[in-house]
Order: C-alpha cells, then structure tokens, then sequence
C-alpha cells in the first residue's frame, strides 16, 4: 500500500491524485471482499488448488503490467540503515511467532509450553504462579 501511495504522489496531481488515492482505498476494500468470496467459492466446492492457480494468475498479471510503469528518478541523499532493517525484520519474525503459539503459550497467565515468563504472565507460567 505505501508503495501505491508513492507511486499516486509522483504521477498525479490536484484532483486526479485525489481521485487516485480515493479509488485505491475502494479497489482495496473490492480486491479483499472479491478475494474471500472467489477463494472461499472455489475453495469450499472446487479446492484449494484453484484458489492458488487464480493467485498465480493474478501475480504474474500484475508483474508483467509493471514493466509499463516509468522508473522513478529515486534519491541519492536517502540511505537505508542496515541494522534497522535486520532489527524490524526480526521483530516481525517474533511478533509472528507469538501470535501463531498464543493458545498455547496463554493470552494473560503463561502456560506451561511458554518459553518463559515475566512475573508469571505469558509466555510462560513459573513453577510458582498457580492456575
């Protein structure tokens, strides 16, 4: 979505940026309803295989259609911090990690399968924090 967003402020102006920006929140909402009734459909009575081979589809639609947009002129003056990244791309990583194991580490109080604890709340329950 950001990437849209800049890709809107380079090429239009006035009312046809605003225009742009409008219709990419409305084609976002459309492409996620479409996307749960198409998948769900084909998923429920056909399988999942469709659903994937329709994605597949879709991305390499979308990366040949690429090829027709203008490069943009970048800027030299922006430097990207190598050490940020590598620290957001592991706090991503953990915060995936604790949402897929949060049954079974435990929301508030930690469980037993929890790889540690803080004072007893998740994600581990101490040996002395009774439930």
């Amino acid at each position: 979505m950001p990437a849209l967003v800049a890709l809107i402020a380079e090429n239009y102006r006035g009312d046809q940026q605003a225009t742009a920006v409008g219709s990419l929140g409305s084609a976002r909402a459309f492409s996620g309803l479409s996307a749960f009734l198409i998948g769900g459909t084909l998923g429920t009575f056909v399988g999942w295989r469709p659903v994937f081979m329709v994605t597949l589809g879709l991305a390499v639609l979308v990366f040949l259609f690429s090829f027709k947009l203008r490069s943009d002129r970048g800027n030299p003056g922006i430097k990207i911090d190598l050490v940020a990244s590598l620290f957001i791309g592991l706090a991503i990583v953990l915060v995936t990690l604790g949402f897929n194991n949060l049954n079974g580490w435990g929301i508030l109080f930690a469980e037993p399968a929890a790889p540690f604890d803080v004072v007893g709340l998740s994600p581990r329950r101490s040996s002395s924090c009774s439930a």
